[in-house]
């Protein structure tokens, strides 16, 4: 283990690295929309991303919830655990415009409290701080994922 320093520049960096990613991932769980327990596609899609990012998928169906999951890369202390929060609210769906209109797609549900743009931030936060432990080889375990939820059905 090192005792070196990650320095606010070396993670602004980091995070300009996976910029587009988190870009990426912002558009895409907007588009999916889906509401909490019933993301499907959503989870697929972050599990495949952090795979392809060299995170290894330790739970899924985690604590009985089916979309829920855990992906772990590095080893050793300290442990970090990053929540990617990006479920929709039903009726929240909308247009990518700035005034009150449906969606095309017929989608109903949206992210009006912006959980897209959480769980895009924090995948992009677990995403950069590998990128800095790995630059300064610096031990440590990162897990991403969801994984505290409440067990009560989504609002219709």
């Amino acid at each position: 283990m090192t005792n070196q320093v990650i320095t606010p520049e070396t993670l602004q960096q980091a995070v300009e690295a996976v910029q587009p990613i988190i870009e990426q991932a912002s558009d895409k769980l907007w588009h999916l929309a889906e509401v909490s327990m019933e993301e499907v596609k959503s989870a697929e899609y972050l599990l495949a991303l952090l795979q392809d990012q060299g995170f290894k998928i330790i739970s899924t169906g985690t604590a009985g919830i089916p979309t829920a999951f855990v992906a772990e890369w590095g080893s050793g202390e300290p442990k970090l655990g990053v929540l990617l929060e990006y479920d929709a609210l039903p009726g929240l769906g909308n247009e990518a415009v700035s005034c009150k209109q449906p969606r095309k797609d017929g989608t109903t549900s949206g992210h009006g409290c912006g959980h897209n743009l959480i769980g895009s931030a924090s995948l992009g936060t677990a995403l950069a701080l590998k990128q800095a432990m790995t630059e300064h080889n610096i031990s440590g375990t990162l897990r991403a994922g969801i994984w505290l939820r409440c067990r009560r059905k989504p609002r219709r």
